[in-house]
């Protein structure tokens, strides 16, 4: 008995701090691309939006939304799932709504997921407890239910100073920020302790020198930009190029070159639009 009163606080404590985050957060980039996603999927049953994951967790999060519709005046006019149109679209869906709105979507798609996080919760307890006993499960259950990747903190929008965001194991970013908009240094840090990216930004966009090393320490790259002009490059961790995509003012413009599985993909762009079809070269 004592062990499920246990169990109950436990998860009544995740509702409360989950709650609490999808009430308290703003909603970031990629959720607008889901959310953008899931309306669209819910519209006409595909799944070619934003199709780079599987769609059922977007689809639980978008059944309120989709109940009580707002404002979605952009469909879906990319021929190809490769040209992610969920960004266009959920630019356009946020200029669609009232700040109300968008807060009142956000709510209600984050908290429709809190019953999926409970039944993790709950049978997470029952199989540590049957494997490794009742003080695993314990353990478990405290550290499903105050895992401090649930500790989110938002940068303030008129933020001042360094902003670090670690992505573990000691990987990490480094942006310097004023009045809440990058500028000063970037660094990207790797497991190693190496800085696998050094770079600068000046009003949010690449300005100045990008250095880009492998996990060893090598300079695999150095590019030039300015204001978010240059052309940007990403390795894989053996130091092979496989993007090369060049930028105007932050936009994909000119001819976009990524290597997949021994193939050279080529898309050229237009101020970050497809204007052609991707064709592939050995």
């Amino acid at each position: 008995m004592m062990a499920m009163r246990f169990v109950a606080l436990s998860l009544l404590a995740c509702v409360l701090l989950i709650g609490g985050i999808g009430w308290d957060s703003t909603p970031n980039k990629t959720e607008v691309g889901h959310m953008a996603a899931a309306n669209d999927s819910w519209r006409t049953l595909r799944f070619d939006v934003f199709a780079v994951n599987p769609p059922l967790a977007r689809m639980i999060a978008g059944v309120p939304v989709a109940l009580w519709p707002p404002q979605f005046t952009v469909a879906n006019s990319a021929p190809r799932p490769q040209d992610r149109p969920e960004w266009a679209m959920g630019a356009a869906f946020l200029k669609a709504n009232s700040p109300e709105e968008i807060r009142r979507c956000f709510l209600l798609a984050r908290w429709s997921l809190i019953p999926g996080l409970l039944l993790g919760g709950y049978f997470g307890y029952q199989l540590s407890h049957e494997i490794y006993g009742r003080p695993s499960a314990f353990i478990y259950m405290a550290l499903w239910c105050a895992s401090p990747l649930m500790d989110d903190p938002q940068r303030p929008t008129d933020y001042t100073g360094l902003w670090v965001v670690h992505h573990g194991r000691g990987a990490r970013t480094e942006t310097e920020y004023v009045d809440g908009v990058a500028n000063g240094a970037h660094r990207l840090w790797g497991e190693k302790g190496v800085c696998l990216r050094e770079a600068s930004v000046k009003g949010g966009q690449w300005h100045g020198t990008m250095i880009i090393r492998h996990s060893d320490g090598t300079v695999l790259d150095v590019s030039e930009f300015e204001d978010g002009t240059g052309t940007y490059r990403i390795y894989s961790s053996d130091g092979r190029l496989i993007d090369e995509i060049p930028l105007l003012h932050g936009k994909r413009h000119g001819v976009v070159r990524c290597w997949r599985r021994g193939k050279l993909v080529v898309t050229r762009f237009d101020e970050g639009k497809p204007c052609d079809p991707v064709t592939r070269e050995d």
